[in-house]
């Protein structure tokens, strides 16, 4: 038996919660295993309270780390002053919605300019959910000097001589990185180097779906793995062992939840 533990890491979920269930159950893990959320929890598919419940499951058995979302930054800036700078758009409303359904709260959507007023409020998230929003770090760095983060950084800096907002929006790292994939050798088939200022072994990202590139599978470009497999959109969910690069994904989207549109 298999004693050692391993480290797991997986994509954007958007509030897909059965996609969610799906990569727990298929992956072989083991009590104890370190997995590594790449960050938006929320926002997209309408089963966010489920997804926070089942991770809050998932903290008694696993190692789990979470890393912040642009969406996961938004959800909690409401949790703690109860204004939603996105007016509930950009899928927030089905985050919302799922938590007013699971608390019973009834017709608790009133449509504004340019967005929602919700019956919902931050005394009514669970502390349990909360907790993990709280636990999220802006990126994580493990012994092997593996980079975790959800969206990217400015790779002609160091990470302590940028801001946070960076790390949850940027998608600069991944177009260069491509960019350098599609030209990694000179003229004279010298192999070229992806520069980045801090010398990180691999890097671990989210935030830009791969199916931008018609693929709801993890990419790879210089040393960067793009796990963002369209979980919140009509793709599916990945969890990856960052050792032996073996994936597990769910179902896809669109068959998980037939009746689902897209996000608001």
């Amino acid at each position: 038996m298999n004693n050692i533990n391993n480290t797991y890491v997986f994509g954007d979920v958007h509030g897909n919660f059965k996609a969610l269930k799906q990569i727990f159950e298929r992956t072989p893990l083991k009590e104890g295993d370190t997995i590594i959320s790449l960050g938006d929890l929320v926002d997209g598919l309408y089963e966010s309270y489920e997804v926070l419940d089942y991770l809050a499951h998932c903290n008694k058995i696993y190692n789990m780390i979470y890393v912040k979302g642009n969406h996961d930054e938004v959800f909690e800036d409401w949790i703690d002053t109860g204004v939603n700078k996105w007016n509930w758009h950009q899928g927030q409303l089905a985050t919302a919605k799922s938590y007013m359904k699971t608390l019973g709260i009834e017709d608790g959507v009133t449509t504004k300019v340019n967005g929602w007023i919700v019956k919902l409020n931050p005394g009514d998230i669970p502390q349990s959910h909360i907790n993990i929003f709280k636990s999220q770090v802006p990126y994580y760095k493990d012994e092997k000097n593996n980079l975790f983060i959800h969206g990217g950084f400015n790779r002609h800096f160091l990470l302590r001589e940028q801001l946070p907002y960076v790390f949850y929006w940027d998608r600069d790292l991944w177009s260069q990185a491509l960019s350098w994939k599609s030209m990694s050798k000179n003229e004279l088939n010298e192999q070229l180097t992806f520069k980045i200022k801090e010398d990180f072994n691999e890097i671990f990202i989210g935030h830009t779906t791969t199916m931008f590139w018609k693929t709801v599978d993890y990419m790879k470009a210089a040393n960067i793995y793009n796990l963002d497999t369209g979980a919140g959109w009509f793709g599916r969910l990945c969890m990856l062992n960052i050792n032996t690069k073996e994936a597990y994904y769910s179902d896809l989207t669109k068959d998980l939840y037939p009746e689902y549109k897209g996000r608001s």
